[in-house]
C-alpha cells in the first residue's frame, strides 16, 4: 500500500515533465514566470532596504576588487573579522565579482540576492516536477518555497547570500544529474559534477550533497535510462567532500574553532531544542530575527532536553507516516534527505556563540524537501477530505496557505530594512540578546540619540559586565561628546576583553586628540597587525606619522590605503599634504 502513490504518479505527469509538447511548454513557461513574479512581489521591499547587521564589513568597507588575490581565496584563511570557521572560496569570489559590478549600491546587492531566490524557486519547481509528476503539486511546492517566511533572512541580509548560492548549485547539480539519467549524455554528468564542486566550495553544509544526490537519483531511477550505473555514477561525487575537508583543515589549521565554552555533552543535550526550533520554523515561523533564546542545555535530565526530544519524535513520526502514505517510500526518502542532510552540519552547535545557536537561514536548503513533502501531505489529506465532503479542497487550501505565508513574509521583510528596526524586532523575541541590545544602541548612536542608546548599553553591562561591544559603544559615545579621556578608558577596557582592529583604530584617533602621538602610533600598528587589509588602518597610521613629522613614511601608508580603498578621502588628502612642498 505504501508504494501505491509511486505507481499512481508514473503516468501522465511524466509526459508533462520529460517532453512537453509546444502548448505544454508554453504553459510551463507562463507558470514559471508567475512563480518568479510571486517571489519578487512578496520580497519587493528588499529593493528599498539598506545594509544591515554586518553588511557594512562585507560590502561598505570592502576595498576595490583585486583579481590577483583570487588564488588566496583557495589557499589562505579569509575569515578575517568573523573568526576561523569559514573556508568558502567560491562565495568569496562571488562577493568580489559582485563588488566589482555594484560597488556599495545596496539596491543592486539586494536585487542579486532576490535573483538567486527566484532561481531557487524555479529549480524547486523543476525538482518537484521530477519527483511528484503532477504539475499542480510542483507549482504548489515551488510557490510555498517562494513565499516561506523563513527565507526573509537570506533575501534581506546580504551577508547570508551563501545559503542561496549553495542551494542554487545543489539544485543545479541534482537536476543536471537527473537529466543525464534520462538522456545519457556525458555533458549533463560533467555539468552536475562541476556544480557539485562549486557548491562544496561555497559553504560547508554542501558536503552532504553526494548523499542528497544519491537518494534523489534512487527515487528517480524507475524513469532513468541509465539504470543501476546511475547510482554508481554518484560515487565520484563522494570524493569532493573528502578533498574539501582535507584542504579546509590545512588552511584553517583545525576542523573547527568553537565559539562557546560549552562541552560536547551540553551540545548533544541541546540538539532536541535546536531540532524543535527548526521543525517549528519549517512549518511556520512566528517571527524571523537574527537571535533566538535557544541556549545550551546542561543535563539530559532537564526539562529543556526531555520535552523537545519527545515533541520532535512525536512530530517526526506523524509527519513521516503521512508522507509515506502520501508519496511512497522512495519519494519520502528523497524529501527526507533534502530536509535532514543540509541541516545536519549546522547542528554542530559549538561553533556558534550564545543566542546564535539557530538561524532561519540554515533552513534555506532544507525547505526544498520540506515544501515538496508538505505539498504531498496536504494533497493526500485533501483527497481524504474530498471523499467525505464530496468536493475537492486542495486548491483553496493551498491558495489560502500561500496567501497567509506571503502576508507574513511581507510583514517580516519590513523589520529587516535597517538596523534600528531589525534589532528592535529581535529584542521582542530575545530581550537578553547582547548583540541586539548593542546593535540597537549603535544605531541610535549613528542618529546621535544618546538618551535612547545609554539605557540599552547599561542593560548589556548588567547582563555581562565584560561585554566588549557595549564598552566600545560607550567609548564611541564619549568620543562623539568630546570626552576623550573617558573614551580612552572604555576603549582600553574593551580591548583587554576582546580586541578588534576597529577598536584599535578608534583608540588611535582618541590618542591623537589627546596629543599622545606615540600611543596613537602603537594603536594604529596594532590595528594593522590584527587586519593588514582593514579599511582605514593604513590611513590612520599615515595621519599619526604625518602629525609626528614623518612625511615619507606617512605618504607610504596613504598610498597603501589608496591601493585597496581608492575611495578614501582621508588617504587622498593625507597624501597631498605629505607630498606637498613644505616651503609653499
Amino acid at each position: 500500500m505504501a508504494e501505491a502513490p509511486d505507481e499512481q504518479h508514473n503516468g501522465t505527469g511524466r509526459q508533462s515533465e520529460a517532453m512537453w509538447p509546444n502548448a505544454g511548454r508554453a504553459s510551463a513557461i507562463l507558470w514559471m514566470a508567475a512563480l518568479a513574479l510571486l517571489a519578487v512581489g512578496v520580497h519587493a521591499s528588499a529593493f528599498f532596504a539598506g545594509f544591515i547587521f554586518d553588511d557594512n564589513f562585507n560590502v561598505e568597507l570592502r576595498g576595490r576588487a583585486v583579481w590577483t588575490r583570487i588564488p588566496s581565496f583557495f589557499t589562505t584563511n579569509q575569515s578575517a573579522f568573523y573568526g576561523s570557521n569559514f573556508y568558502r572560496p567560491v562565495l568569496n569570489l562571488w562577493c568580489e565579482a559582485s563588488y566589482a559590478l555594484f560597488g556599495t549600491n545596496a539596491a543592486a546587492w539586494h536585487s542579486l540576492s532576490l535573483l538567486l531566490h527566484v532561481l531557487c524557486t524555479l529549480l524547486v519547481f523543476r525538482l518537484a516536477l521530477a519527483l511528484v509528476d503532477r504539475r499542480e503539486l510542483a507549482l504548489t511546492a515551488a510557490a510555498l518555497y517562494a513565499v516561506h517566511p523563513a527565507h526573509v533572512e537570506v533575501v534581506s541580509w546580504i551577508a547570508s547570500v551563501g545559503d542561496a548560492l549553495m542551494t542554487v548549485l545543489m539544485l543545479g547539480s541534482v537536476l543536471c544529474f537527473a537529466r543525464w539519467m534520462r538522456q545519457g549524455r556525458a555533458g549533463w554528468w560533467i555539468a552536475s559534477f562541476a556544480a557539485a564542486a562549486a557548491c562544496t566550495l561555497t559553504k560547508e553544509p554542501a558536503v552532504v550533497l553526494p548523499l542528497v544526490l544519491l537518494v534523489t537519483a534512487a527515487a528517480l531511477r524507475p524513469t532513468a535510462k541509465a539504470g543501476l550505473p546511475a547510482l554508481r555514477a554518484t560515487l565520484p561525487f563522494f570524493v569532493l567532500p573528502v578533498l574539501f575537508l582535507g584542504i579546509r583543515n590545512a588552511v584553517l589549521q583545525s576542523f573547527s574553532h568553537p565559539a562557546t565554552a560549552a562541552s560536547s555533552a551540553e551540545m548533544y543535550y541541546t540538539l532536541p531544542a535546536a531540532l524543535l526550533f527548526y521543525l517549528r520554523h519549517m512549518v511556520w515561523p512566528s517571527a524571523v530575527v537574527p537571535f533566538y533564546p535557544v541556549s545550551m542545555v546542561a543535563s539530559w535530565q532537564s526539562r529543556e532536553f526531555v520535552a523537545p526530544l519527545l515533541a520532535v519524535l512525536a512530530a517526526s513520526g506523524v509527519l513521516g507516516y503521512l508522507l509515506v502514505r502520501a508519496a511512497g517510500v522512495r519519494r519520502s526518502l528523497a524529501c527526507a534527505v533534502w530536509i535532514v542532510a543540509p541541516l545536519a552540519p549546522v547542528l554542530y552547535l559549538k561553533v556558534f556563540p550564545p543566542m546564535e545557536l539557530v538561524h532561519d537561514r540554515f533552513l534555506y536548503a532544507p525547505l526544498v524537501g520540506f515544501c515538496i513533502a508538505e505539498t504531498l501531505v496536504l494533497s493526500y489529506l485533501a483527497d481524504l477530505a474530498a471523499r467525505k465532503l464530496g468536493r475537492r479542497i486542495f486548491l483553496p487550501v493551498a491558495v489560502g496557505l500561500i496567501t497567509m505565508m506571503s502576508l507574513q513574509t511581507m510583514s517580516e521583510m519590513l523589520w529587516w530594512r535597517n538596523n534600528r528596526t531589525l534589532y528592535a524586532h529581535a529584542l521582542t523575541v530575545t530581550p537578553d540578546s547582547l548583540k541586539a541590545l548593542d546593535g540597537l544602541a549603535a544605531s541610535y548612536l549613528v542618529e546621535g540619540n544618546f538618551q535612547a542608546a545609554l539605557p540599552l548599553l547599561q542593560r548589556s553591562l548588567e547582563i555581562d559586565p565584560n561585554d566588549s561591544r557595549a564598552l566600545f559603544c560607550i567609548a564611541r559615545m564619549a568620543w562623539m561628546q568630546g570626552d576623550y579621556d573617558q573614551a580612552e578608558n572604555y576603549l582600553r577596557r574593551a580591548i583587554r576583553i576582546a580586541p578588534r582592529y576597529d577598536m584599535w583604530l578608534h583608540l588611535a584617533s582618541v590618542e591623537m586628540h589627546r596629543n599622545q602621538l606615540d600611543a596613537a602610533e602603537e594603536a594604529a600598528r596594532q590595528a594593522l597587525a590584527m587586519r593588514m587589509g582593514g579599511v582605514g588602518a593604513h590611513a590612520t597610521l599615515g595621519v599619526v606619522l604625518l602629525a609626528k613629522g614623518e612625511r615619507e613614511e606617512a605618504a607610504r601608508e596613504f598610498r597603501l590605503e589608496l591601493r585597496s580603498y581608492p575611495q578614501s578621502a582621508v588617504a587622498r588628502e593625507g597624501l597631498a599634504r605629505a607630498t606637498a612642498n613644505p616651503s609653499q
